[in-house]
């Protein structure tokens, strides 16, 4: 039996989606089989029937002990423009029982199963979308994510990580044609430096070649709380080969307010979340339509002086397109 979810917005902690966005959209749970503890459980959100034909996809994967509803309001915007997302619930989630404080070995091993949950999304797409009444355009993916998912939504981009027995080694998946990062992970300074179990250094990034936009903000410590700058956050932007890679810093955003949450006890964060949540759809929608969807007008747009008159004096937009 499909569990159905109609969506009225995300968390206690996420922004509040637009009601005529929220009204519109049907999230239907769907499982991906031979995964551990019964399967993947996915959030697939469809555009309204009336308004589809087959549908580009997204793939968005959240941060360390989360869960797909507060990601929805993220979601909702791309689903308006048409694509099917899907958002995974990983195995870290604290929605399944992982441990608040995971020790160092359970973090090596829910990374290395979030890189083979998005490999078994992809290979599944077709019957995922259905559950949402929906059909995929063949080859039309991208790949996003916030926190740990940045980090796994680059390493299925081609982001070496670094291994046992001094090797670096490959988890690239062919399939997706672009990839975002919302608060991506950070690489200390230094030729040979290594973000703990996050496994990526300075030379990590050589192959990540397809089209990519990280966003962040200029709060995100890295890691969160400590005194390393956001800087250290850029590093799949700052050190990949150039050709459609675009940066987007978002002025005082916080490692979560970049993905629209915040207590809404904090009037400060709220307002903060909301407008970076804004910023991130503005640069989001024209980059998932031009490099999954194959707008060249979208592209174009990027690429010409019109993102620079997006929020100025919040956002900072950078490129390096080769």
């Amino acid at each position: 039996m499909r569990r159905r979810w109609f969506l009225a917005g995300g968390s206690a902690l996420a922004l509040t989606a637009r009601t005529g966005l929220a009204a519109q959209t049907k999230g239907v749970w769907g499982r991906v089989a031979g995964r551990p503890d019964g399967g993947l459980p996915v959030l697939v959100l469809a555009p309204p029937a009336a308004a589809r034909g087959p549908c580009p996809a997204i793939i968005f994967s959240h941060g360390l002990g989360g869960r797909a509803g507060p990601f929805v309001p993220v979601a909702l915007p791309w689903v308006a423009a048409g694509f099917v997302v899907l958002l995974p619930e990983h195995l870290d989630s604290l929605a399944r029982g992982a441990p608040r404080r995971p020790s160092f070995l359970e973090l090596k091993r829910y990374a290395l199963l979030r890189i083979a949950d998005i490999k078994a999304i992809l290979a599944t797409l077709p019957e995922l979308a259905g559950k949402g009444d929906a059909r995929i355009v063949p080859g039309a993916v991208g790949v996003g994510g916030h926190s740990f998912g940045a980090w796994t939504a680059a390493v299925i981009a081609g982001a070496t990580v670094y291994m046992a027995a001094g090797r670096e080694q490959s988890f690239a998946d062919p399939r997706p044609r672009a990839f975002l990062l919302l608060a991506g992970p950070p690489v200390p300074p230094g030729t040979n430096a290594m973000h703990s179990f996050q496994g990526f250094t300075a030379r990590s990034f050589g192959d990540l070649t397809r089209p990519l936009l990280l966003m962040d903000g200029t709060r995100d410590a890295a890691p969160p709380g400590s005194p390393g700058s956001y800087r250290e956050r850029l590093a799949a932007y700052a050190l990949s080969p150039p050709g459609n890679k675009y940066l987007g810093i978002e002025l005082n955003g916080t490692h979560m307010t970049m993905a629209g949450l915040a207590p809404a006890r904090d009037a400060r964060l709220v307002a903060i979340a909301r407008r970076s949540l804004a910023d991130m759809h503005a640069l989001s929608l024209p980059f998932w339509r031009g490099f999954v969807s194959g707008d060249a007008e979208r592209i174009a747009w990027l690429n010409g002086p019109a993102p620079y008159g997006i929020d100025p004096g919040n956002l900072t937009f950078e490129r390096r397109l080769g």
